[in-house]
């Protein structure tokens, strides 16, 4: 027998636990084959939001699972991920049940969340290879999900902390653990008030730009031929860190100054998953609605965006609203909802451009305009196919395209 070789380390996770409310009575109640395809269609909506955040299903629990977030890859915005998921599995679960529902079955899911550090211990006989995890941060998490209501999200303060600003979330107050001499303090999800976003910089503290004076030059001087009608396209470039983020925001400052108009779409880190996602923050953007739009209800979305499009684009407005809304995920019913639903996908993505397209041009028509496109490394391939036709169309406009990535030539972004 060979001896065993252990290693192991510290790692920074955020854990998430999921498991289906009162899943034994609803075993009791339904067909085995029925609950049986329930569960699994269940399964497949929870671990599928935890892979596209790039988390990890480590263990199954009876009728749930845990997920972490941070390994085998960590990320610095693996409690958003975290969060995104676990809203993103709430919806879908609560989705897919509407039949269930109408049928008098209550099929729920509720979803615990806990940040901290685990000790993992990789054992490896040269037969096997079985990482075991350790820790205080799975018990708590565990218990979170526990004490969440039906379809809810319960956070603990360790969460909550990394995401101040951007989630809507309910005190609950002490949470008591077993084995744990003080209690923890636990939030309720309630909604986003932002997007879930790794943040720059650090909060509350502003200080002078240095070191970039002759790049925020070159781009302010773009600003006087895009005024003129000469549509341009500036690039900018460089590793992570290094201040492209905060050049755009000083250029911002300049633009504003001079009356320009600004709308800015930024992905997320794990956006290379979310098809569609930079072309729906562009739309978002230009269209003044709230970042995230989930943030307001869908119909009132949906009535800010037709009253906007009204305004900007007039007699289009017919044409352009379905587009856009049905690329918003917002209501969209009757001959718009069937017309758009036969549409093959090559077709589709060809519309999208053509609306997101009017809608630019009809907003260069009011002042000078720059779009910004920020981190584009993260953008998905589906994004990239229907922006870069837009390229030929801000050309012509007294618009100042500006793309901003890390130089990583393998991204769809780079093209």
């Amino acid at each position: 027998m060979q001896p065993e070789r252990v290693t192991g380390e510290r790692r920074p996770v955020t854990a998430l636990f999921v498991d289906v409310v009162g899943s034994t009575g609803l075993a009791e109640r339904m067909d085995p084959e029925d609950w049986a395809m329930t569960m699994e269609r269940a399964m497949a909506i929870m671990s599928g939001a935890v892979e596209r955040y790039d988390g990890w299903v480590a263990s199954h629990t009876g009728d749930g699972f845990m997920g972490l977030f941070g390994l085998p890859v960590a990320h610095e915005d693996d409690p958003a991920r975290a969060v995104s998921a676990a809203l993103e599995m709430i919806d879908g679960v609560d989705e897919s049940a509407e039949e269930l529902r109408s049928g008098g079955v209550e099929f729920r899911i509720r979803v615990g969340i806990n940040s901290g550090e685990v000790v993992v211990r990789d054992t490896d006989s040269g037969i096997s290879r079985d990482s075991r995890i350790y820790g205080d941060t799975l018990n708590v998490a565990a218990r979170m999900e526990s004490e969440a209501p039906p379809g809810g999200i319960l956070i603990t303060e360790a969460t909550y902390r990394r995401l101040s600003g951007v989630v809507e979330a309910r005190h609950i107050g002490p949470v008591s653990v077993k084995g744990k001499s003080e209690p923890v303090e636990a939030y309720e999800v309630v909604g986003r008030t932002g997007t879930l976003r790794s943040r720059r910089g650090i909060a509350g503290l502003v200080s002078p730009m240095v070191g970039r004076e002759a790049e925020l030059a070159q781009l302010s001087g773009l600003l006087e031929l895009v005024r003129a009608g000469i549509g341009r396209m500036a690039v900018v470039v460089g590793e992570p860190g290094i201040g492209k983020s905060r050049l755009l925001r000083e250029l911002r400052e300049v633009a504003e100054a001079q009356g320009f108009g600004w709308a800015e779409a930024r992905t997320v880190s794990y956006g290379r998953n979310l098809p569609l996602h930079l072309a729906i923050d562009l739309a978002r953007a230009l269209t003044g609605l709230p970042d995230p739009i989930e943030s307001i209800p869908a119909d009132e979305a949906s009535e800010r965006l037709m009253n906007e499009l009204n305004e900007l684009v007039g007699d289009q407005a017919a044409e352009v609203g379905p587009m856009l809304r049905h690329l918003l995920a917002l209501p969209l019913t009757g001959p718009d909802a069937e017309r758009i639903a036969r549409m093959e996908p090559h077709t589709l993505r060809l519309r999208y451009t053509e609306a997101i397209a009017a809608l630019v041009t009809a907003v260069g028509q009011r002042r000078p305009l720059v779009i910004v496109c920020d981190d584009v490394h993260w953008a998905d391939e589906a994004s990239v196919e229907l922006l870069q036709p837009l390229v030929a169309t801000t050309s012509q406009r007294p618009i100042l395209s500006v793309v901003a990535s890390r130089a990583e030539r393998d991204a769809p972004g780079w093209r």
